[in-house]
């Protein structure tokens, strides 16, 4: 009694009746025929417009970027690689060792240089040349007149590419103007960054309210002695 109870609780698998099976099975193999068969295949213009429109899908197909290609592209150009071409191992190398180079004493580019060739190339690199010059060409004047011309002689600066210089005497006046086109020749020779064109002499006791070796246009004279 038991074991009919459990054998009627069981799920009943529905039969299909044998005419639709046959007919399924008939239905597929017609479908196969169909794309088989080349009598039932498009001819003429039909064709001609099928194979386009497969052709033009197979080229979009191929010329659309893919996900894959986009990741590359910019995966190359991260890591700057020239021509799309990633750096092979041995470039690798000589930029690491490069690298290793200038991080260590006495590498390239690290070598002892004098204290002169610092300055020098710290002055270039900051614009500083031409106010550096200047202010040597003050420095040395002794130098470049000579001490007899010097000593009655004074710089009072240099305004734009003029240099400003008072005389003693209005003779060391007159000599100075004579002589003033080979003092601005030799000044250019030894100082070229000082871009000194002309020289302006005044004589003695000529008021000037100048100080220190630069100045800037100001508003003239005026009456400071009412």
């Amino acid at each position: 009694m038991t074991a009919n109870n459990s054998a009627d609780n069981r799920p009943k698998i529905p039969s299909l009746p044998d005419g639709h099976i046959a007919d399924q099975s008939r239905h597929i193999t017609d479908k196969q025929r169909h794309i088989t068969d080349p009598q039932q295949q498009p001819t003429g213009e039909a064709a001609k417009q099928g194979n386009a429109a497969a052709k033009q899908r197979k080229t979009a197909s191929s010329t659309d970027p893919r996900p894959e290609d986009f990741i590359t592209e910019i995966y190359l150009e991260y890591k700057g690689s020239r021509a799309g071409r990633l750096k092979t191992r041995d470039q690798r190398r000589r930029e690491r060792m490069r690298r290793n180079q200038s991080s260590q004493p006495f590498g390239k580019g690290r070598e002892p240089k004098k204290l002169s060739a610092v300055f020098s190339r710290a002055i270039s690199e900051r614009g500083w040349r031409e106010g550096f010059e200047q202010a040597q060409v003050v420095v040395e004047w002794e130098k470049i007149v000579g001490p007899t011309n010097a000593a009655h002689t004074r710089v009072l600066g240099i305004r734009h590419t003029t240099l400003e210089v008072q005389c003693d005497s209005t003779t060391w006046t007159a000599e100075l103007r004579r002589l003033s086109r080979h003092i601005v020749a030799s000044i250019n020779q030894r100082f070229p960054g000082a871009n000194i064109t002309e020289m302006k002499i005044y004589a003695p006791g000529v008021p000037s309210w100048k100080h220190g070796i630069r100045s800037v246009p100001g508003r003239g004279q005026r009456d400071t002695y009412g």
